[in-house]
C-alpha cells in the first residue's frame, strides 16, 4: 500500500500550495485524473469500465484525502498547518533543537 501510486499523486497535490483556492474536490478530481491517465497509458482500459472505474478511485481517493488531512477543516487549512509545522521546524534545526 506504501507503493500506491494514487496516494503518491494525492500526497503531491496536497503538497502543491501554487493554487491556494483550491477546493477538495477540484484536487481529487484533478489527482484521479492523473492517475486514470497513468492508467491508460500503462494498458487498455475498456472504455466501459471507464466510469465504474472513475467511481471506485474517487470514493478511494476520498477516503486516502480523509485520512491525510485529518483534523483539519478544509484543504486551505491543511496546508496552513503544514506551512506553519514546516517554518517552525526549520527554525529548531537553525537553532540546534531538532
Amino acid at each position: 500500500m506504501a507503493n500506491d501510486p494514487l496516494i503518491q499523486i494525492i500526497e503531491e497535490h496536497l503538497a502543491d500550495d501554487s493554487q491556494p483556492e483550491q477546493s477538495a474536490e477540484d484536487l481529487l478530481y484533478n489527482a484521479v485524473a492523473e492517475y486514470i491517465f497513468q492508467l491508460m497509458n500503462q494498458g487498455n482500459i475498456p472504455h466501459f469500465l471507464l466510469d465504474s472505474l472513475e467511481v471506485d478511485l474517487r470514493e478511494e481517493a476520498l477516503i486516502i484525502y480523509r485520512k491525510k488531512t485529518y483534523g483539519s477543516a478544509s484543504l486551505q487549512e491543511f496546508r496552513s498547518r503544514k506551512a506553519k509545522r514546516k517554518n517552525s521546524n526549520s527554525g529548531n534545526i537553525r537553532s540546534g533543537r531538532a
